[in-house]
This record gives structure tokens, C-alpha cells and sequence, in this order.
């Protein structure tokens, strides 16, 4: 069997079709594209889970604050701290975040029932960190791409999640970047993390995109994660350079 018969039995047709157009049907040059196509790849992923993991962190606590000095509906006191407890969540987030929260709960409690017997915490009730654990990286973007209510989303920005990227441009038009921003990583990520082709992304662009979002939830940050980033280097392997 030869290497074009062997890759195709191995890629398929269509994943492996990109890498020889780009190498112009050279089977060798293929393979070598189609490898570091997944150094790179992974490379964007850890890159990017920085940035998934900042976010997280940023917007839980933001929420929280915010959803602390909530006034409860027809009662005295306000909202607690712990909004992924059940009726927890304040408008309007409760009305954009309800049903991913309740999700979340329940994988939550699935996770804590398929803990080893012997885990310290098995069959424990959820805590809110194991609660927020489940919510993905699209459930957070979600946040800013309302399209249902987009007075929502411009409202929950200034009461709230701005607070959480205190080095962003906090008018709607600093909004609007960061939504791109995020929206734009976040299918990056999916596209690293199901091993597709990145061949035609601007890595420059897309480094330099996460340090910002990075960056404006803390300055420290992205000289951080630059400092085992591996980004750079591996852009600058692309075998296409040699070709």
C-alpha cells in the first residue's frame, strides 16, 4: 500500500483531500503538513484553554457580585452568591442562564455519582465549583452573543460582566470587540480540539487575539502563559516554508 492509500484508509478522503491540495498532491509533503497541522493545533488549544479558564474564573466571580445585590422577588434580602443553586439566579441572567445552569447542575451530580467508592467525595452533593465546572466554554460566550434579547445581553454587560474585564474598552463598542473575540477563539478551539485542519488560520492574529482577551481581565496574565507557549515556535516549523 502505498503512502496516499495508507493516509486516505487512515484520514479519510475528505480530512486528507485539504493537505494534498496544499502540497500539490504530494503524498510525502502531505503527511509532514498534515503532522504539524496537528502540532499547531494543539498548540491553539492549550493556547486558547488559558484564555477559556481566565474567562471562567473572571465572569464567575463577576456574576457573583453582581447577583449578590439582587433584591430577592417579594421578600426581604437579596440573591446569594451561589447562583447555580436551584432559584439562586437573578433576572435577567436567570432568564438567559436557567436552563444551561440546571443541565450543569445535573451533570454535576452525575460526575459525584461516578466517583471511584474510594474518592473522599463520592455521591457528595455538587458544590458551586463543581457546578460551574460543567459549563463549557460556549456557555460562557453564549453570554455575550444574545441574540434573543440583545437589550439583554447589553444590559447584563453594564451591570455585570464588564466587571470582569476591567481592562477592556467598557462602552458597547468594547463589548462588541470582545464578543468577537471570544466567538472567534472559542471556534478556533472547537476546530483544534476535533483535529481539523488549520492551515489557513492567521496565527499571528489569533496569538495576539487571546493575549488581548487575556489582558483584559488582568495585565499580568499574558506574560504568563507566554512563558510556555508554544505558539510561536511551532508557526515557524510550517514545512510549507521549505516547499
Amino acid at each position: 500500500m502505498d503512502q496516499q492509500a495508507m493516509m486516505t484508509a487512515f484520514l479519510g478522503e475528505k480530512r486528507l483531500e485539504p493537505f494534498l491540495d496544499a502540497a500539490a498532491r504530494d503524498s510525502e509533503r502531505a503527511s509532514n503538513l498534515y503532522r504539524w497541522n496537528m502540532k499547531l493545533g494543539g498548540s491553539f488549544h492549550t493556547q486558547i484553554s488559558y484564555v477559556e479558564v481566565a474567562t471562567r474564573n473572571a465572569i464567575t466571580k463577576a456574576i457573583s457580585d453582581w447577583n449578590e445585590q439582587q433584591p430577592l422577588p417579594q421578600a426581604q434580602g437579596t440573591f446569594g452568591r451561589d447562583w447555580t443553586a436551584p432559584g439562586g439566579l437573578a433576572d435577567p441572567l436567570y432568564g438567559q442562564m436557567s436552563h444551561t445552569v440546571r443541565r450543569a447542575r445535573k451533570y454535576a451530580l452525575q460526575e459525584s455519582q461516578n466517583r471511584h467508592p474510594s474518592h473522599p467525595r463520592h455521591k457528595d452533593s455538587p458544590t458551586h465549583d463543581d457546578i460551574v465546572a460543567q459549563l463549557t466554554f460556549g456557555n460562557w460566550t453564549s453570554l455575550f452573543t444574545d441574540r434573543n434579547v440583545p437589550s439583554r445581553r447589553e444590559q447584563l454587560w453594564t451591570d455585570a460582566l464588564r466587571f470582569a474585564f476591567p481592562n477592556a474598552d467598557q462602552s458597547l463598542t468594547g463589548l462588541n470587540k470582545l464578543t468577537y473575540q471570544l466567538e472567534t477563539l472559542r471556534r478556533l478551539r472547537n476546530r483544534a480540539a476535533h483535529h481539523e485542519n488549520v492551515l489557513a488560520v492567521n496565527v499571528s492574529s489569533r496569538l495576539n487575539m487571546t493575549l488581548s482577551v487575556l489582558r483584559a481581565i488582568d495585565k499580568r496574565f499574558p506574560d504568563w502563559v507566554m512563558a510556555a507557549s508554544t505558539l510561536r515556535r511551532i508557526a515557524r516549523e510550517d514545512p510549507r516554508r521549505l516547499w
